[in-house]
């Protein structure tokens, strides 16, 4: 199935170099290279009972190549995009039975509380979109295609143990020989690598040009080389990112040890409550591009009061009164 994938990719990759080649050939229809910084508020959706979505931050430098063609926008290019998402999980109460040193049977109250998730991610971003403008106001949106290259989750909490025995009237508190302790933190146990499956978006965008001129209105003005945008966007993930392994553990376990027992807490993303659950992502931000238009021969229009000034507005194209 991932081979699937990339065979898409592949394809819609040599449909815009087809795409390309065509509008090269046509004199209405100018290139440009663009560079993009986003930033976004993102946030992880899932589908696991009683656990809310994950509120975090985006933010993606990129670099890529854009087609006019009259009104008509073709755009392409790779992006380098981190996200930072934030959770909390459930609280932890319960008792387990145990043996002290003495061999006499008891009962470990364990409260598990503050317990926060903290997961990075840097993708690869593709995008492919098509749109088009008017006036000062352009429009994109198409598929956008993402890979994981790095990952990392982890988990910590506040965790209180106290000992509860049937012949004492009150618990055992704040006795770290006897492992009762007060608010300790715990974290989640070794390295945890976070590898997302292959992902494909919806993206959307709406933006505004910052410094063209409007041609129709002040005539023998060359129009800017280098333009500027600023752009509100939005991408949802339509594929599940899910990877938790199967045999993952709880949120919450302990070990038995020769130092005695140690608690611990798994990051959600790879517990087994998230084992065959969905995730899909979704941000929504503002995106600052800047156009630089690659060289083209000049065109010459004479205005005599009457033409239509329409096609004036891009680079390249010397307006004479």
């Amino acid at each position: 199935m991932r081979y699937k994938h990339w065979y898409i990719v592949l394809l819609l990759l040599t449909y815009s170099a087809v795409g390309y080649a065509y509008t090269r050939l046509n004199a209405d229809t100018e290139h440009y290279v663009t560079f993009n910084g986003n930033v976004g508020y993102s946030t992880l959706f899932n589908s696991i009972k009683d656990r809310p979505s994950s509120p975090g931050f985006e933010t993606e430098l990129g670099a890529g190549y854009r087609i006019f063609h009259n009104d008509f926008l073709f755009a392409t290019g790779l992006g380098v995009s981190y996200n930072l998402f934030v959770s909390n999980q459930p609280i932890v109460n319960t008792k387990i039975d145990m043996l002290d040193t003495e061999g006499e049977p008891f009962k470990m109250h364990v409260y598990v509380a503050h317990c926060q998730d903290l997961a990075h991610a840097v993708n690869l971003n593709l995008p492919l979109l098509v749109g088009g403008e008017w006036g000062r106001m352009y429009f994109l949106v198409g598929p956008k295609f993402a890979y994981t290259v790095y990952g990392v989750t982890s988990a910590t909490a506040e965790c209180t143990t106290s000992g509860i025995y049937d012949r004492f009237y009150d618990d055992f508190f704040d006795m770290p020989n006897h492992q009762f302790e007060t608010e300790q933190i715990i974290g989640s146990e070794g390295t945890n690598k976070l590898k997302w499956n292959f992902n494909l978006m919806a993206h959307a965008e709406i933006g505004w040009c910052i410094n063209r001129q409007y041609l129709d209105k002040k005539y023998n003005v060359q129009p800017e080389k280098v333009t500027w945008f600023v752009s509100l966007y939005a991408d949802y993930g339509l594929l599940n990112i899910n990877s938790a392994p199967s045999d993952a553990e709880n949120t919450f376990y302990y070990k038995q040890t020769d130092e005695g027992v140690k608690y611990y807490v798994t990051p959600l993303l790879l517990s087994k409550p998230a084992y065959n659950e969905k995730f899909n992502n979704f941000t929504i931000g503002v995106k600052f591009t800047v156009l630089l238009q690659l060289p083209i021969a000049p065109k010459q229009f004479i205005y005599d009061g009457s033409k239509n000034t329409r096609d004036w507005k891009r680079g390249g194209t010397q307006a004479i009164k």
